[in-house]
């Protein structure tokens, strides 16, 4: 059988596309994993973990929200995990409350859905250092909070160093739990920049 020049492309996109959910699907199995252990190792036995990506969340048709963190096992207490290792995606901008409208999404406007969707308090976003934009990770530096939003985190999955993700929903939990609460955004956000210069 003759495969023409357009069946051809047809074929190679079918599996750059097959390729790509696959790196994506490990992604998450792996993060979930990594998640999981840190979790019992710093005795946190009462969360639960679930991955969720490929279940539709509360929104119709939408699996936005990939792993979702129950602190303490408490269902108001929800922390919405979305992992994205795509270099098109830039950080975005909170004013208003059109993120959600942009015809382009922005890590920001995927927290605000994995939130929605899975029913969640906070989110965390997760890039990996070696498929990101350099205006992301300049933007981000390692660890970076979004007021009312969550964390955006960059981790190397090379390195398999996920410190900055550990930090994050130590923060994350913390805030849920109400043992840490934001006066000062500047100096929060002063602290978060140590925080990962020590690591």
């Amino acid at each position: 059988m003759q495969v023409t020049p357009l069946k051809k492309k047809v074929l190679v996109a079918e599996n750059v596309r097959e390729k790509t959910t696959e790196s994506g699907t490990s992604a998450e199995t792996e993060i979930f994993n990594e998640i999981r252990t840190y979790l019992e190792r710093v005795g946190h036995a009462d969360d639960e973990v679930q991955m969720t990506g490929s279940s539709v969340g509360a929104i119709k048709r939408n699996k936005t929200g990939d792993i979702v963190l129950t602190v303490n096992g408490d269902a108001t207490k929800k922390i919405a995990v979305e992992i994205k290792f795509d270099q098109s995606l830039a950080l975005g901008e909170i004013e208003g409350t059109d993120s959600l409208g942009r015809p382009r999404d922005t890590a920001i406007s995927q927290m605000i859905e994995s939130m929605a969707n899975r029913d969640a308090k906070l989110a965390i976003i997760v890039f990996d250092e070696n498929r990101s934009s350099e205006g992301l990770k300049n933007s981000v530096n390692g660890i970076s909070w979004v007021p009312g939003v969550g964390f955006v985190v960059i981790i190397d999955d090379v390195r398999m160093d996920y410190s900055n993700l550990f930090i994050a929903m130590d923060l994350a939990r913390s805030m849920l739990l109400s043992t840490l609460r934001i006066v000062d955004q500047d100096i929060f956000e002063s602290l978060l920049g140590r925080l990962t210069n020590d690591l």
